[in-house]
């Protein structure tokens, strides 16, 4: 799973590169973090580091009884109220 966040990270970061507009972000946003460009291309490298060992870890250390419960349901929502948008409500 690690590596599939990893990898979904990468793909996302290409992305961004792949325009003018997300490559300034990225440089901008690095700036205002205080960063150099060489730490914010070697943050992917930190990220592949990590092991499952590592994140078992902080979470003991930083969630020790606390603990959340995430039931996933799959399904249509029946209860589900749908609200008109104000622009359809004023072309009528």
């Amino acid at each position: 799973m690690l590596k599939a966040i990893v990898n979904d990270k990468k793909v996302q970061r290409m992305k961004g590169y792949e325009t003018a507009d997300g490559l300034a972000t990225e440089l901008y946003d690095s700036y205002i973090k205080g960063r150099t460009w060489e730490q914010e291309l070697d943050e992917i490298n930190q990220y592949e580091k990590i092991t499952k060992a590592d994140v078992v870890k902080f979470a003991n250390n930083f969630f020790k009884d606390n603990y959340v419960v995430v039931y996933k349901e799959k399904g249509v929502n029946d209860k589900l109220v749908r609200v008109e948008n104000r622009e359809s409500l004023r072309s009528n």
